[in-house]
């Protein structure tokens, strides 16, 4: 398994589009150490780690194992397919329905009639 910590913590941080010097004014840690972590120099201690997840609100597996710079991607690729699918099934329901309807009218047109519409009781 990769570890994607150093990048995606540098992901986030350029994502707040904070340099290095903004780090200890947004998050609290010296630059030094982020930076040491960016590179992957060295780890966040566990109660760090888990700042930096809530800070960011990203679960700390996807910290480490999910390229967050690109998730967004196969995310918008999943709804994508999602939507296509969801258009394709309500088209399919439309076409089905119409069809279904132009059969029970003739159904209805071609049925013969229950009796003879002159037979009126007049009583």
């Amino acid at each position: 398994m990769k570890n994607l910590l150093g990048n995606n913590l540098r992901f986030l941080r350029k994502k707040n589009k904070w340099t290095l010097g903004e780090i200890p004014d947004n998050t609290g840690f010296s630059s030094s150490q982020w930076n040491n972590w960016e590179l992957s120099l060295s780890f966040p201690k566990f109660l760090d780690f888990l700042e930096i997840s809530k800070k960011f609100s990203v679960s700390e597996t996807d910290l480490i194992h999910v390229d967050l710079q690109n998730a967004h991607l196969n995310e918008n690729k999943k709804v994508l397919k999602n939507s296509e699918n969801a258009h394709l099934n309500a088209h399919l329901n439309a076409h089905l329905n119409a069809k279904n309807v132009v059969n029970e009218e003739k159904e209805l047109y071609n049925a013969p009639l229950a009796g003879n519409v002159y037979d009126l009781d007049t009583k």
